[in-house]
This record gives C-alpha cells, structure tokens and sequence, in this order.
C-alpha cells in the first residue's frame, strides 16, 4: 500500500497549486526515508513557492521538461497465437499500444487488457468495432481483426481525478492464446503494490523487454489530453514510478497498456504515460486495476500474495549502483 496514505489527499488541492508542477507524491531519499516529491516543469519551477516539508516530511523537487504524456507510437510484427508484449490498435486509426494482458473468463471467453488511449481513443462509437494485431500503423488490415472492444473506463475531464486508463476487448480469434509475454516468464494472478526501490519488468511493443526500479508511489500526475495537445490536461491520482536502469526509458511510445511485473511475476501495475524526454514511466496501481477486472469479468479471484514473499530481484551485479537524484533536488530531464 501507499506510505503515508491521505498525506497526498489531504494536500492536493495546495500542490496541485504550486507554478509548473505536473506531478507529485511519496518517495524516498537515499538513505530509505519517506520524502514528498514534486515534479515541475523548468520553465515555471520557482524555487521560493516549495515548501520545505509537508507535515513533518521533507519535500524534494525533480525538474522535468512539460506535462505527462500518454505513450503512443509506430512498429512491430503479427504474432500467433496471441501474446501479451505486442501491437494493437482499432481498425480505423493509424495507432498502436501493446497488448498488456490476456484475462480468461471462467466460461473460456479470452479479453485483452490495454489502455483506453489505445483501443478505445476515449470514443464511445469505437464499442463493438475490430481491434487488430498488428494496430494498423504497424501494417495491421481487416484480416488481422482478432478482438471487439468491449469496454473502457471513460475519462473525466478537470476538476475529476482519474484512477485508470484501462480498456478490454474480446478475442474474437479463433485457437488458443498464450498468456506469458514476449520474452518473460509466467505471469501469477497475483496483484500486489510494489514497494519503494524495488525492480519491475515489463515488455512492450516498442523497447521489449525492459526493467526498471520503483522511485515513487501515491503520485498524482497532469496528463495531455487529447494526445499531442497540452492546453488540456486529465488529472490521475494513486499513481507508481519507474525510472529504468543505466538512463535507459523503461518505456516510450507505443509501450503503453504494458502490464509490468514484479520479479516473481506478480502484477504490479498497468503502464500509461511519461513525463519528459528520456524516462520516467507512470503506471496505473494494481490494486484499482484488479478492482476494475473482478467488477468486469467473471474470473476467479486472485491469489493472495504468500506472507513470506521472497525478497525482489537486485539489479545485475555488473550494473552501476542505483543513483538517487532526486536527493539533489533535481534529475535528468525527461
């Protein structure tokens, strides 16, 4: 669960106030303590508006270049039978995300789980049409159709808080699927929040198989919407973090509606937007996520995490230590 849960809450409406912020909540200095991180725009960032700590814990900024943007963008192959990790898209829009997961009804029906943004556009005329893998700006046409969008959460515009950019699609292909993504292991169904520092994996249409660390938790984020257009923004709360390793992205474009795990497989969050250029990915908390699932479909419930869950993965030995910038009141811009 969130550390210092209502903290954000309680003062929302005062950071969400603050010159140039895009996001912000719960996340750590280098020695584990809890700090309040904002995240805020270069342009507008003025030093003498940031507070020095919030109730009692210490608040530390990382300067970004403009708003949260939803990931969204071109190329990968036809795959079958389908399998988490790769391109799709509605039928009649040059768009592509990645196919996050495969959820299997009690009754054998098999639902692909995406984000809004990439099977539904937020459209309400797109239910009921084809979705295709390929998407078709990756080369998809009506004979890869192999899904009908069935469901999305809509959006709520300013002054609504948004919790999920999640959307569902039933496969309409006939034969088999295979759950585990593209180039990982075996997914549980198991949905857990991860914790602060620990390594997340994922695999998207566009970088793969990529792996990254938890750096905050609780955040609130402003998100460009529509894409491309920055004089509106949708507001999500509750959302994680991740920074990849060795300032490499975790995820770019076209890598959004990827489920990301933890290193036992675990579900810990559904990715959705960057902020900047170069790496800071926001996922949706799997524990809305879940709700959202066991409120849709007819599916068991999840497994509960085992009490004694072993310790998360650390990175590769021959990799650097983590690096904390944050702690210096400003990261790499992304």
């Amino acid at each position: 669960m969130p550390l210092y849960d209502g903290l954000i809450a309680r003062h929302r409406d005062h950071l969400e106030s603050l010159p140039g912020v895009v996001s912000f909540g719960i996340s750590a200095d280098q020695f584990g303590q809890p700090v309040v991180l904002l995240i805020i725009d270069e342009p507008l960032y003025n030093p003498s508006s940031i507070p020095a700590e919030i109730e009692g814990v210490p608040v530390v900024v990382h300067i970004t270049h403009g708003h949260g943007h939803f990931l969204h963008a071109p190329h990968f192959d036809r795959v079958r039978p389908l399998q988490p990790g790769v391109s799709v898209g509605p039928i009649d829009f040059l768009w592509a995300g990645t196919l996050g997961a495969l959820i299997i009804e009690n009754n054998g029906a098999a639902h692909i789980l995406s984000n809004n943004h990439i099977l539904a556009i937020d459209l309400p005329q797109l239910l009921g049409q084809p979705i295709t893998q390929p998407a078709r700006m990756d080369g998809g046409t009506a004979f890869d159709n192999v899904a009908t969008l069935t469901h999305y959460v809509p959006y709520l515009p300013r002054p609504g808080i948004n919790i999920l950019d999640v959307a569902l699609a039933r496969v309409t292909l006939p034969g088999g699927v295979n759950l585990s993504p593209l180039d990982l292991g075996t997914p549980t169904n198991i949905f857990r929040y991860p914790t602060l520092g620990e390594t997340v994996r994922k695999s998207g249409r566009t970088t793969g198989s990529t792996t990254g660390r938890v750096i905050a938790v609780g955040m609130d984020i402003n998100v460009c919407w529509p894409l491309g257009q920055c004089d509106n923004t949708l507001k999500f709360a509750d959302c994680i973090v991740i920074e990849g390793f060795n300032n490499q992205a975790f995820g770019i474009g076209g890598d959004s509606g990827s489920v990301v795990y933890d290193s036992n497989m675990n579900v810990v969050g559904l990715l959705f937007a960057v902020t900047g250029e170069s790496g800071l990915t926001y996922l949706i908390s799997p524990l809305h996520l879940e709700q959202y699932l066991m409120a849709q479909l007819e599916i068991e419930p999840p497994d509960e995490p085992p009490p004694d869950e072993p310790p998360p993965d650390e990175p590769p030995p021959d990799e650097p230590p983590a690096q904390h910038p944050w702690v210096l009141a400003t990261f790499l811009s992304v």
